[in-house]
């Protein structure tokens, strides 16, 4: 019928797409697919059976920043094969006018999980959002015939009436990578304030239990200005069954730097 012919020409698409893929990959002399893509685009969200668009492989990744100012970019990662034990690596930038150290640039893993909407309006049911920013994947994950989030150890403590564990200091590799399942990686860009102005450039490298699998050029431009304060005023409020000895002065803050650092 119909609709099954359209799934097979469908599945033939996506096949070739995942070739093509793996080719361009090849040819830049990696063993897995890598390529910058936009970090805040709803139309463009990197979700678990997509395929990366082939102008994508091997494009580097590019932010412009101004001194104090926070600045987000992504990169996906699509491997035709499992990987096992994925680590995602970005080291010192470089420019003729000094560098920018390695922790300028901070590195997340983004999650898909299960919402109860989209829209911020109404609930729709289980929608399955890439949204989820950590430095432990293991923290959360999913189960796609349940519809399920799954916390990190069946953690059901709820000392921050959260429910789930603060997330590690530092970014942790990946246990494993399903084959042909993208994996998004979300930098937070920072230069302090005083750094100065001009092109600073690098390398993001990834690797796996069998080494170094793929690099990917990034490239920070440092403006010769600094922004104003913005006029906007920015305000964080938690559900009041937090209780007062959860939202504390000190979490408050820290959501706010939060809110800043990520857009």
């Amino acid at each position: 019928n119909v609709m099954a012919q359209l799934e097979r020409l469908d599945k033939n698409v996506t096949e070739m797409q995942a070739r093509a893929v793996m080719r361009k990959a090849q040819q830049l002399g990696d063993k897995v697919a890598i390529g910058a893509h936009p970090p805040i685009k709803d139309d463009q969200r990197v979700m678990l059976d997509n395929v990366p668009a082939l102008a994508e492989i091997g494009k580097p990744v590019k932010a412009t920043v101004t001194p104090g100012e926070y600045e987000a970019a992504s990169f996906v990662i699509w491997t035709d094969a499992a990987l096992t034990n994925v680590m995602v690596d970005v080291g010192t930038l470089a420019g003729e006018q000094g560098t920018l150290p390695a922790d300028a640039i901070d590195a997340r893993w983004v999650k898909c999980w299960y919402q109860a909407d989209d829209n911020g309006n109404a609930p729709l049911g289980k929608v399955l959002i890439p949204e989820l920013l950590l430095k432990n994947p293991d923290m959360i994950n999913i189960d796609r015939t349940t519809e399920k989030n799954i916390m990190l150890d069946g953690y059901n403590g709820d000392p921050t009436a959260r429910g789930y564990r603060d997330d590690a200091k530092t970014l942790e590799p990946i246990k494993e990578v399903a084959a042909r399942t993208p994996t998004q990686v979300w930098l937070t860009i920072h230069a302090a304030e005083g750094t100065p102005a001009g092109v600073y450039k690098g390398m993001v490298s990834v690797s796996g239990d069998g080494g170094q699998v793929a690099r990917l050029p990034i490239e920070v431009r440092v403006l010769d200005f600094t922004l104003e304060r913005s006029m906007l005023e920015n305000h964080w409020y938690a559900p009041a069954r937090w209780g007062r000895e959860i939202t504390t002065q000190e979490r408050s803050q820290n959501e706010m730097k939060h809110l800043i650092a990520h857009g």
